[in-house]
């Protein structure tokens, strides 16, 4: 478990499990696959960003407002949704 390796860390990883608040799975796959998955879903990782950190940022709720947190919630459920029924759920490699 690495909750949120640095950038040369990252690279060296295969496989990534991402889970968010509850334990729900948020990606298991290939490292090299995630990012381009999450673009799918509408959420790319901005230039000179640690892909680790980026990550987990789209699976943390911000509890300093109510509407921030309502907002945050429900990208969360949107990514765990979209993982469980996708029909082309990576998976992680042998």
């Amino acid at each position: 478990t690495l909750p949120q390796p640095r950038s040369s860390i990252w690279r060296a990883l295969h496989d990534v499990l991402l889970l968010a608040p509850g334990g729900r799975v948020a990606y298991l796959g290939p490292r090299r696959n995630v990012l381009g998955y999450f673009e799918k879903l509408g959420y790319k990782c901005p230039p000179e960003t640690n892909p680790a950190e980026f990550l987990i940022d789209l699976v943390s709720v911000n509890c300093e407002s109510a509407a921030e947190a309502q907002k945050d919630r429900s990208r969360i459920d949107h990514i765990c949704d979209s993982f469980r029924e996708s029909d082309n759920k990576p998976t992680a490699a042998a």
